[in-house]
């Protein structure tokens, strides 16, 4: 019966100390998230010409979770970059090592940054391509995502729903490498931030939340 207490206590402790820890890695990752969201804007440039783009960090980590170096894994307009490097040298001072506790340090990870001009289009055409699947016409539907993808290419959801089309379309392989692509991309990404404006009014979303 003893035994048995121990090995209940044991997993209860265990339990409360994944549960804790994984709140302190969220508030860590919202604080550092929240240094971008405070020294960054959507470009003047980019409102002036009604642009949007997506940049890309890719970082390396020591053996202790500090950030080792960085590097622009993908490149847009020039003030879309100096907007994200100037945006990451000034959160680098609220960093902490336990967002990456869990990560393999040998390898890079992508912090994503995307700049968007916010539209009816991206909804609506999502929303054709799924009518267009339902009503089995999968090569229509593929055209639209297919555009959809190579828009949005840090969205592993439009991914995913091009593998579901060359599936229904008897692509075997070619669903199966997006599946993967899908994968690989949702575990490379450290962190998303997103950038909208509408018009005048801007919003930045960062891991899931909307300033």
């Amino acid at each position: 019966m003893k035994q048995l207490l121990g090995i209940l206590l044991f997993f209860s402790l265990t339990s409360a100390f994944g549960q804790d820890n994984a709140l302190l890695k969220l508030e860590a990752k919202r604080a550092w998230e929240k240094g971008f969201y405070q020294s960054m804007r959507f470009p003047r440039e980019a409102l002036r010409s009604k642009t949007g783009g997506y940049v890309s960090l890719a970082l390396k980590f020591d053996s202790t979770g500090a950030i080792d170096s960085y590097r622009l894994d993908q490149e847009d307009k020039a003030f879309f970059n100096k907007e994200v490097l100037k945006g990451f040298e000034a959160a680098q001072k609220n960093w902490n090592p336990i967002i990456v506790d869990d990560k393999d340090l040998n390898q890079e990870y992508l912090l994503v940054f995307s700049f968007e001009m916010l539209s009816e289009e991206k909804e609506s055409n999502k929303n054709r391509a799924i009518r267009y699947v339902q009503k089995n016409k999968p090569e229509k539907a593929f055209k639209i995502v297919n555009r959809l993808v190579q828009d949005y290419p840090f969205d592993q959801e439009f991914l995913r729903f091009r593998s579901q089309i060359h599936r229904q379309l008897g692509q075997e392989q070619e669903a199966t490498a997006d599946l993967l692509k899908a994968q690989n991309l949702e575990s490379s990404i450290i962190s998303s931030l997103s950038f909208k404006v509408f018009g005048v009014t801007s919003t930045r979303q960062i891991s899931g939340k909307t300033f």
